[in-house]
């Protein structure tokens, strides 16, 4: 576990105004595919838009390769493993106990914590950190909630509570009609904006896009007709789409008087998965794997008043650090007792220091550990002899080290040994047809590149 360290820069005091914090989450976005981070073919101005006025963290990691997990993680400051909580949420396995079917209840979510500290606290779109009662929004400290229960859900459908059509539930009263589900989920975003502008407000919008399944309206379709590969098309378009409602939401903020005290962030809860034809140039692998490719995926933060605008933070963070970022930011305080596994980025963010704390990383997911200690980067798969890589060298992890610095390897995998031994057992288990899946994709050695036709000028 990292120490938890904070210098208090932009915290809440008697004389200032308690900030608010507004999560952006892209479901399944590749790390590549935003103009900021080398798209010729997507152009995202408004997710742009939030780095140019603050921070690019470019090297910004998940807590796990694919959704529940890294949600748990983020809600929660800690690694999804050892919580029990590093497994896919699916439908439940024969002999599985339902009760244990969601985030860990012992664990307080970042809802919980912000509530604490007189927040009022709100979660738009998809929630998949469990079904049952105990799981819900409601139990898990937001006041508020607008979305769906489980992982996924058809864009266009109406509400028939099965299937692609999941229930969409609201504590803002009926139901609109579903147009558009990422503009559906905007529009309840916004709502919540202008009913919280009076108060401090933690609002976590959990976009479903551009997860499958891939759809898109005609008219963000026609934008990008030049493509010829339909399943891309269809995902540049859902990635306008979502862009568009950043643009809403951030305008919002201004509309409401509240974007000079609004802490936003942006990020997506994994890499880009293969089968939505995302793109995670210049990354290996995908969704599903702890190549980087499946775990790393860029920061934009802003935060006025704390960060220079243009920010560009090369140091590896992690999405567990925002829970004690929040809660220092909010005049909250966090101990060694509170077992987080995050560090206070606000002074990195702000550039009054240079580079986090020193401390390592670590994952597990459906058999497979990885470590990251300084710019080296252990995998640790079963069958195999591990992968070493040097990041800061070879990001596209290209060039297996283990052979050839042979003592560091084996003190990485000393250490990383050491931390399995810590780590419970799941809590659920996703299945072995899904783990078949992602070993197959650790098959994938090349890195990924750019697409080659880029987006004609009307549109750009």
């Amino acid at each position: 576990m990292a120490a938890v360290i904070s210098l208090n820069l932009g915290s809440a005091t008697a004389e200032s105004k308690k900030p608010n914090f507004l999560i952006i989450l892209a479901d399944d976005l590749g790390s590549g595919d935003l103009s900021c981070t080398g798209s010729t073919q997507i152009k995202t101005p408004h997710i742009d838009s939030i780095a140019a006025g603050g921070a690019l963290c470019t090297q910004g990691y998940t807590a796990a390769p694919v959704c529940a997990p890294s949600r748990c993680g983020l809600m929660t400051g800690k690694s999804p493993a050892m919580i029990g909580n590093d497994m896919n949420l699916g439908p439940n396995l024969d002999g599985m106990d339902p009760e244990f079917h969601g985030l860990n209840v012992k664990e307080k979510t970042m809802a919980d914590r912000l509530k604490a500290l007189g927040y009022t606290t709100a979660v738009v779109g998809k929630w998949h950190l469990g079904e049952k009662e105990q799981f819900q929004p409601a139990q898990r400290g937001f006041d508020i909630f607008h979305g769906f229960l489980s992982g996924g859900r058809d864009y266009f459908a109406q509400n028939k509570g099965n299937g692609g059509a999941r229930e969409i539930q609201s504590t803002l009263g009926e139901v609109p009609e579903v147009t558009y589900l990422t503009d559906d989920l905007t529009d309840a975003g916004i709502k919540i904006i202008e009913q919280c502008k009076d108060e401090p407000f933690f609002l976590f919008m959990s976009y479903n896009a551009p997860h499958t399944p891939m759809q898109a309206t005609k008219e963000d379709l026609a934008l990008y007709e030049h493509i010829e590969n339909k399943k891309r098309r269809t995902y540049c378009a859902m990635v306008h789409g979502l862009d568009r409602g950043v643009g809403r939401l951030l305008e919002s903020l201004k509309e409401n008087g509240v974007d000079q005290n609004t802490l936003v962030v942006f990020m997506s809860d994994n890499g880009g998965a293969s089968s939505n034809s995302s793109c995670n140039a210049p990354l290996r692998a995908a969704k599903g794997t702890l190549l980087e490719g499946g775990v790393r995926t860029p920061f934009l933060v802003s935060w006025p008043g704390v960060i220079t605008p243009g920010t560009i933070v090369d140091s590896p963070v992690s999405a567990l650090d925002w829970m004690p970022t929040f809660i220092h930011a909010a005049g909250g305080s966090v101990s060694e007792k509170d077992g987080l596994d995050g560090l206070d980025l606000a002074g990195v963010l702000s550039g009054k220091v240079k580079e986090p704390a020193p401390r390592d990383l670590y994952w597990r997911f459906h058999g497979v550990n990885m470590m990251r200690s300084g710019d080296l980067k252990i995998i640790d798969r079963a069958n195999a002899l591990p992968w070493v890589f040097d990041l800061s060298k070879d990001p596209g992890e290209q060039n297996d080290l283990f052979k050839a610095r042979l003592e560091e390897a084996d003190s990485l995998k000393r250490k990383l040994g050491d931390w399995v031994l810590e780590v419970p057992h799941p809590l659920y288990w996703e299945g072995d047809n899904w783990a078949k899946i992602q070993a197959k994709a650790y098959e994938k050695s090349e890195a990924a590149k750019q697409p080659a036709d880029h987006a004609p000028s009307a549109h750009q």
